[in-house]
């Protein structure tokens, strides 16, 4: 994990939020963080036995665990901080949000380099010190990512009469910032082997 200058929230005032997080609910987010982090195979199922305002919890403390263990200049908090109120407010059992989700990426990349963002983003980790720790290891499970549920057969790719490969159109859902599921098409290159594999070993001359 790389870190950046300039001030950030103060500790105080982020253990602070953090308790009240915790006394308002009853539910210690601390502990249920990191016990998901050291449940490789189930972590994912116990993040998704959770109810929405644990999650919610769960989610806060890592992005203040982050603001606390690193130095982040101005924009760079204010991102995180941007990220974080998402996830207080938002409802993990519905659709995920696209357009808001990807106006948070885009942020996120614009003041942090790939790896920090994919911490950021994608797990509940926050840097390379979370999966090399004694007891603790990189979550396994779907917090960000697309999933085939029925996978379609591969095909030419003809544009204006010229063939310029070959691509899968499958359905499939997609999970975005752990929340829910959607459906969605997902469009995946294939080969031409794939292609004569599945059947389609003519090639006509139209498109």
């Amino acid at each position: 994990m790389v870190s950046f200058s300039c001030e950030t929230d103060s500790e105080e005032s982020l253990e602070k939020e953090s308790n009240q997080t915790l006394s308002k609910s009853g539910f210690d987010a601390e502990s249920t963080y990191f016990s998901i982090l050291s449940n490789t195979e189930e972590g994912m199922i116990q993040f998704d036995n959770l109810d929405n305002p644990e999650k919610q919890a769960v989610w806060v403390f890592k992005y203040n665990r982050f603001i606390t263990d690193n130095t982040l200049n101005t924009a760079q908090l204010d991102v995180v901080n941007a990220v974080k109120n998402y996830v207080e407010s938002v409802d993990f059992d519905t659709e995920p949000n696209a357009v808001a989700e990807a106006s948070l990426e885009d942020q996120i990349q614009s003041v942090f380099d790939e790896d920090t963002s994919s911490f950021l983003l994608l797990t509940l980790e926050n840097g390379p010190s979370d999966i090399n720790q004694s007891g603790t290891t990189q979550t396994e499970g779907c917090f960000w990512c697309s999933e085939v549920t029925t996978s379609g057969p591969c095909e030419r790719v003809i544009v204006n009469g010229d063939f310029i490969g070959f691509q899968r159109t499958s359905s499939g859902r997609v999970r975005r910032f752990w929340i829910g599921w959607s459906d969605t098409t997902i469009v995946e290159p294939c080969s031409g082997e794939e292609w004569a594999d599945e059947g389609f070993q003519d090639w006509p001359n139209n498109s």
